[in-house]
């Protein structure tokens, strides 16, 4: 399921136009990451 989860993060960023948000959800993704290892 937390796979799923960063997929669908990383391609609601990849589909970001705004930078800011973009960068805010590598942020998120990242530190949902650090959570799961």
């Amino acid at each position: 399921m937390s796979e799923d989860l960063t997929r669908a993060l990383q391609t609601m960023t990849e589909h970001t136009v705004e930078a800011k948000t973009r960068a805010d959800c590598g942020e998120l993704i990242i530190r949902l990451m650090k959570k799961m290892h």
